[in-house]
């Protein structure tokens, strides 16, 4: 609840600076407003007092300063006779001696008495707005405590973003990281711009325990350690730093043993203090337990404490908490590699630069690598020769073993990583292919389709050439045949049409029953050529093109799909025709000016509509040509327009391109 009393009687005291307002109360304003006089007195008599020993050489350098509050003069130690006043200090060296003014000692003491009454002032104040507020104290302490939610889920939001967390899945009891990060050393690594090595581990419903091996300062602990941590982060409601499908339990309780936690006071060994830790542990540990175990053995003889700690695993095992350990003892290698409740995991190591490489590798236990580490730090080869000599027989074949098996997985991961490129490759190059594929087989439909329409206007073209010839020609003969091919052509340009409809449907992928109505931007299948319904009749349409309005069967109009390169065409005016076949060709002589250009608009129009880009008009050499010829000037739609040949009528026609 919002309560703007309190910020009003807040604001009534106090400014933005946070400071006491002078206005706060009658008192406190009259107090300061002697203050601010007292001030300025102090100030202008001290400069005229700086001004006047200064010219008499009596002040140092600095020529003046505070102490104790109050400002003094800086004098020469043996010109300190000269000036009147009261020694505050000196220096170190004893050569200025700090002297404040007697003509200023007066205003000092007013000045530290009306600061007195002021700070008296200030308290009453605050006192009485305390008295306000106190009305307001369970619905302050309320705010108090909603900004500190609020400030948790800031501070949980930032740490998020900084990490580049995710918010993994809650399970019951499934542990599975997909390549985490310690989240200290991701923002450490950050601001170094050092590489943070992931890892990843999943533990199946029958794996209790990940034990980890491998080289010293390989990265162990540090691996154990962020498993506890994101496992900490997400029982306490933050993201973490773990990529998308990650899954975390929620632990109720959160064991460890990390470190040497000996002690002189207690009389506590490394060893006694791992021990009483681990008796504790099993004394509370449960199925919602996460237990971690770092270097779990030492401190002890090898054999002996290798022994322990297998019991102390046997025993988390049988309590089902969830564990993970480091260690470097073969027997506890041994006894995870057989134990079915078990995982191994190893840190990686790489032989030939004789370093770590941080990673972790589930499914087997690691190499400790002591002779390579020996010889990375430049250990005597004798010596180390000797100490190989030494070690247990069994130990060292295991070792070894462990090794071999490294390096084999290490030239596996190199392969499989060449293998996973050359694939990726691979599926990039038939993705390319495929596309190519579809460009070619749709670029030869749309070859096709175009050849379909080429063949369309010829026929139309022939069609009309036949009409022509059909009332010129007087024998009856002639003209029956003549007919057989118009019905011929006619024929054709029907197949020829379905034809082009069927093509263009595949093409644009058209709904055989789409709904259209009145309003819907429709384009012609037959030409492409696009309009607005106006009206719907039946089978008919009213279409509204850009220079006139059309009949069209249904059948023959799709819902136009506008694209961003097209831009809205206002119409000039309408003409209202029925959609006639007109040809390619228009013949104008013997019309007057006025008909002709009548005839001009509408067979325009109707090649617009059509898609026709190439028409002929006939118009003789006589005066009509000037003004048809004119009026072509003034068609926007056209792009060029050029007399033909003298065979194909010459100045007499013009061919007009659009």
């Amino acid at each position: 609840f919002y309560n703007s009393d309190i910020v009003k009687k807040i604001h009534a005291v106090i400014d933005d600076e946070n400071q006491i307002k002078s206005d706060a109360s009658s008192e406190l304003k009259n107090i300061r407003g002697i203050k601010s006089t007292i001030n300025k007195d102090i100030d202008s008599k001290f400069r005229k007092l700086v001004d006047l020993y200064k010219e008499k050489g009596v002040l140092s350098d600095t020529n003046e300063s505070v102490r104790n509050g109050r400002r003094v003069l800086a004098v020469a130690s043996e010109k300190k006779r000269q000036v009147k006043g009261i020694i505050h200090d000196e220096s170190e060296s004893g050569k200025i001696v700090y002297i404040e003014p007697e003509e200023i000692v007066w205003l000092h003491n007013e000045s530290f008495e009306i600061e007195q009454n002021e700070k008296r002032e200030i308290r009453r104040i605050l006192i009485q707005l305390t008295q306000n507020l106190v009305a307001y104290k369970d619905l302050i302490l309320s705010y108090q405590e909603l900004l500190k939610e609020f400030d948790w889920i800031y501070g949980k939001a930032i740490l998020a973003r900084e990490i580049e967390a995710t918010m993994p899945k809650l399970t019951s009891k499934k542990l599975n990281i997909i390549k985490g990060y310690h989240p200290l050393l991701k923002i450490k690594n950050s601001f170094t711009k050092k590489v943070t090595v992931p890892f990843s581990v999943k533990m199946e419903d029958s794996n209790l325990v990940l034990l980890i091996s491998g080289p010293n300062a390989g990265g162990k602990s540090i691996t154990l350690k962020s498993i506890a941590l994101l496992a900490i982060m997400t029982k306490f409601g933050l993201l973490i730093p773990a990529e998308e499908g990650t899954e975390m339990p929620l632990y109720k309780d959160f064991y460890c043993d990390i470190g040497d936690n000996q002690s002189i006071e207690d009389e506590m060994s490394t060893y006694s203090s791992k021990l009483n830790i681990w008796n504790h542990i099993l004394a509370h540990a449960d199925e919602q337990s996460l237990i971690l175990f770092d270097e779990m053995g030492t401190g002890t003889d090898p054999s002996f404490g290798g022994a322990i700690a297998q019991v102390v695993l046997e025993e988390c095992i049988k309590k089902k908490a969830t564990t993970v350990a480091t260690t470097h003892f073969g027997t506890l290698k041994t006894f995870g590699s057989s134990h079915p409740n078990i995982i191994n995991g190893a840190m990686l190591f790489d032989e030939k630069k004789l370093e770590p490489t941080y990673q972790l590798s589930i499914g087997k236990p690691g190499s400790s690598f002591t002779f390579q580490i020996a010889e990375k730090n430049k250990l005597n080869k004798r010596l180390i020769e000797r100490a190989k000599e030494l070690s247990n027989t069994e130990q060292l074949k295991y070792d070894r073993f462990l090794h071999e098996l490294e390096v084999k997985e290490n030239e596996l991961n190199r392969s499989l990583k060449q293998v996973a490129q050359k694939e990726q490759e691979l599926k990039d190059q038939m993705k390319k292919w495929s596309r190519l594929n579809l460009d070619a087989e749709l670029l030869n439909k749309r070859m096709k389709y175009e050849k379909m329409n080429f063949t369309r206007e010829l026929n139309l073209q022939k069609e009309k050439e036949l009409n022509q010839h059909i009332e010129s020609l007087k024998i009856i003969s002639k003209v029956d045949d003549l007919k057989v091919q118009k019905k011929q052509i006619q024929e054709n340009l029907l197949e020829n049409q379905k034809d082009i409809k069927e093509l263009f449907i595949e093409l644009n992928n058209i709904d055989p029953n789409q709904s259209l109505k009145v309003g819907d931007q429709v384009s012609i299948i037959e030409t492409q050529a696009i309009g607005v319904i106006e009206k719907i009749e039946k089978k008919h349409a009213l279409v509204q093109f850009d220079h006139m309005k059309t009949k069209v069967m249904l059948k023959d109009l799709v819902i136009h799909k506008k694209t961003s390169e097209e831009e809205p065409k206002k119409s000039k005016r309408n003409i209202h025709v029925q959609q006639k076949q007109m040809g390619i060709e228009l013949d104008l002589r013997g019309l007057y000016r006025d008909e002709a250009i009548g005839k001009i608009d509408e067979f325009v129009n109707y090649a617009l509509i059509n898609n026709i880009w190439y028409a002929k008009i006939i118009h003789g050499k006589g005066t009509l040509k000037k003004e048809v010829l004119k009026y072509l000037k003034g068609v926007s739609q056209i792009d060029n327009f050029h007399h033909p040949e003298l065979e194909m009528g010459g100045d007499g026609a013009t061919i007009i391109n659009f």
